[in-house]
């Protein structure tokens, strides 16, 4: 408390370093000693830390280029042991004002938090009366590994090296049903898919696909808006492999159909499905069969569906900009043929000139 009343004072530098010496003298010992009696001391000490650090970045940059590994390392440590959420405010703090710092330590620092949230994740479950605490704890955790990815996004050699503490926490919350950590894994997946996809990171297609075509509590269409982003990435970042694959065609082209035949979707999920058959045919109009199996199924549920008839512009726009786009894009007469058949040349394109103001918002989204 001492400490932190000093922190707006205007303070030399040597005494910032003496003070830093005596609160990483407390943090050091967070690791190596088993009482719980010291863990209040070690957190003010940690948010000392912090505060002196922050209002004092300039003269604190040396002290933190030889520590800020071990100091991070702690509070991790410490964070998992009293489950205290404002820990990983500091560890964000520290993360945002000396990223320069830290990104030596990203590699390691990345290993350690998948492991402790692993650790803590694993080790608590709904019935326990600390539980909300833990999970925002490690909610946190996964937080702090994503914008650890942001800090080093420009450098590829460090992203790489991330990228396997990355899909093993991925890949245990999607396997172990952790629906409480389900939105933070899909932003994780989006994070490590926006530049390039690795070999080992395909196969959360088809993790995806049954996640959002599950009928348990495990899954279901309620999470397609939050995979969208994803699967956006996958299409687009890396569209030879993807394309060139057809259980990947095949897991995204279903997961379409089944948000879009789905009561429980919801327009807003149902658009977003009508996005990525507009991605599809725009990334995939060289690929036979691509532009054909998107038209129909848009037209489809705009057209052919009288038990769920279309409440909204935004729908029924997006509807049609997957057909005219499909008509666009489409190197067959398939599309044109198709729906010349079904008599929606005229009709179709003059509703949508007529809903024009409605295509930027939803077109923009992924």
């Amino acid at each position: 408390h001492c400490i932190k009343s000093f922190t707006e004072a205007k303070l030399k530098k040597d005494t910032i370093n003496e003070i830093f010496k005596i609160t990483m003298d407390i943090l050091s010992s967070v690791q190596n000693t088993n009482s719980d009696q010291e863990m209040p001391v070690q957190v003010e000490a940690a948010l000392a830390l912090s505060s002196i650090a922050s209002e004092h970045q300039e003269k604190a940059t040396s002290f933190m280029k030889k520590n800020i590994g071990q100091i991070l390392s702690n509070i991790l440590y410490l964070s998992t042991k009293t489950k205290n959420d404002d820990l990983q405010d500091v560890f964000k703090t520290f993360l945002e004002d000396f990223e320069e710092e830290v990104e030596p330590h990203a590699s390691k620092l990345a290993d350690d938090i998948t492991n402790q949230f692993i650790a803590l994740a694993g080790s608590i479950s709904e019935e326990d009366e600390n539980y909300d605490n833990a999970c925002l704890t490690a909610v946190g955790m996964l937080t702090t590994l994503e914008n650890l990815m942001d800090i080093v996004e420009e450098n590829e050699t460090l992203v790489k090296s991330m990228e396997e503490c990355v899909v093993k926490v991925i890949a245990w919350i999607l396997s172990n049903k952790k629906l409480d950590y389900y939105e933070e894994a899909f932003s994780l997946l989006s994070s490590i898919t926006t530049t390039h996809i690795s070999p080992q990171i395909w196969s959360g297609i088809n993790m995806l696909s049954q996640i959002i075509q599950s009928t348990g509590e495990a899954g279901g269409v309620e999470y397609f808006v939050d995979v969208m982003p994803a699967l956006h990435n996958y299409i687009t970042v890396d569209s030879r492999t993807f394309f060139s694959n057809q259980e990947y065609l095949q897991d995204v082209f279903s997961l379409a159909k089944y948000v879009l035949d789905s009561p429980d979707s919801g327009e807003e999920a149902e658009c977003h499905a009508l996005k990525l058959l507009e991605v599809l045919a725009f990334q995939g109009s060289h690929i036979s069969g691509i532009c054909k199996t998107s038209v129909e199924l848009a037209y489809n549920r705009g057209y052919n569906c009288p038990e769920r008839e279309i409440q909204t512009a935004e729908m029924r726009t997006m509807v049609n900009t997957v057909l005219c786009a499909c008509l666009f894009a489409d190197q067959t007469p398939d599309s044109l043929q198709f729906l010349d058949s079904c008599g929606w040349l005229n009709n179709g394109l003059n509703q949508w000139i007529e809903d024009f103001e409605n295509i930027q918002g939803i077109h923009d989204r992924r």
